[in-house]
């Protein structure tokens, strides 16, 4: 099998770009933190009215809701969450590094398509939508964002909402297939920002591209 596209972007050693990353991104800046706390209550009160609450804070925190971005309102966000709550659960247990993805995909792509997260009218939701789906799926889903996770795979992720979740589900599988390269459950600490594998992956694309 031809190693998957990230590999070959990120080389045979990772610690040295997630050193970077830790030690430098976004230190003492409250996404960090707020990030991290969310992390540590999904073990206790997932889907929680605080859980959704910080998630909602989280995204504002990443920057959804500025430079263009704009989200949804706090009570349509969390009634969303609600309403799929059952298919979000199943979800939540399935470990990106054993999951066989096939059999997530439609719900997958049934929430990428119907959460409530960004207005209708806002035509991209590709970044937005990752890190939801990461926060309600972490230990499955990466987040995703245009400066450093989408300059590996074209540079845009733009068009309709088919078209997105195409793009995210070819990412998706490329990132499945980099864990599986990298046994990376094995290497890494989960501390700071490495909080799951998902996050670590992010967390390595990032200090690539600031290296």
């Amino acid at each position: 099998m031809q190693m998957s596209r990230l590999q070959a972007y990120i080389g045979p050693s990772v610690n040295s770009y997630l050193e970077l990353m830790n030690r430098t991104y976004r230190n003492y800046d409250p996404g960090k933190y707020i990030y991290i706390q969310l992390c540590q209550l999904g073990n206790e009160a997932f889907l929680s009215d605080k859980y959704i609450e910080l998630m909602y804070i989280t995204l504002h925190a990443w920057n959804m809701n500025s430079r263009g971005a704009c989200l949804v309102g706090y009570k349509q966000f969390k009634d969303s969450i609600r309403k799929h709550e059952d298919r979000i659960r199943k979800l939540s247990y399935q470990r990106i590094e054993s999951v066989g993805l096939a059999n997530v995909k439609d719900d997958i792509t049934y929430l990428f398509n119907n959460l409530s997260v960004v207005p209708e009218t806002q035509k991209s939701r590709f970044v937005a939508m990752s890190k939801t789906l990461h926060f309600l799926c972490p230990n499955l889903l990466i987040p995703m964002d245009r400066k450093f996770t989408l300059q590996i795979y074209g540079g845009t992720a733009d068009g309709t909402i088919e078209a997105q979740f195409r793009k995210y589900w070819r990412i998706t599988q490329d990132i499945q297939q980099f864990v599986s390269e990298r046994s990376l459950e094995k290497e890494i600490d989960l501390s700071g920002w490495n909080q799951n594998i998902p996050k670590i992956v992010d967390n390595i694309i990032i200090g690539k591209g600031m290296g």
